[in-house]
């Protein structure tokens, strides 16, 4: 319930011509990643994007740690995890392979800390989907990518396995219940 209010008062400030800074527009993605809203993630990763948005040169909350003092200037490896799990959750796995890729491509977002967490959660949402090649490929350009698989990684491949085999499992009971008619 909080998090839907949060989304609210971003859309109510933004309505009457209040620019959301990094620090708000976090918080909105934090609330998409809770709810699985993969579209809305997506919209406000991509309004981290503008132009007129950089041009602000706010400072993130994060300035303050060792080595990370510097103006917000666009989504940050942070933004793009919380993009790619809210597509986990809201079941656009697809989509949220694409943010990995664009993710991938900018060197000046990738933070090796966050690397693991967003291919992981790329293969969450395969995982969810019961896409489990999906998963492996993910996997495989993970180690291309020269990130280290941790056991949430390994775990998430294996469920995606799993929930495949759910499904296949529950796709042949229906066919059976089918084919054998009514009592």
């Amino acid at each position: 319930q909080e998090w839907r209010r949060l989304l609210e008062y971003a859309d109510y400030m933004q309505s009457i011509g209040i620019k959301l800074d990094a620090l708000a527009i976090t918080s909105v993605l934090h609330a998409c990643q809770s709810l699985g809203l993969a579209d809305e993630a997506i919209r406000y990763l991509n309004m981290m994007k503008e132009s007129d948005f950089l041009n602000h040169n706010r400072q993130t909350a994060g300035w303050k740690r060792p080595g990370g003092r510097k103006y917000f200037d666009g989504p940050d490896a942070v933004a793009y995890l919380l993009a790619v799990s809210a597509c986990a959750r809201g079941g656009a796995w697809l989509k949220g392979i694409e943010l990995l890729d664009e993710y991938c491509k900018d060197e000046s977002v990738r933070d090796a800390a966050v690397d693991v967490s967003i291919f992981t959660a790329a293969i969450k949402g395969c995982e969810y989907e019961g896409r489990w090649e999906e998963a492996f490929i993910v996997l495989e350009r993970m180690r291309k990518c020269q990130v280290e698989p941790n056991e949430r990684a390994f775990a998430a491949v294996i469920g995606a396995c799993a929930t495949a085999c759910s499904k296949i499992k529950a796709s042949q009971s229906t066919d059976e219940t089918v084919e054998a008619g009514p009592l």
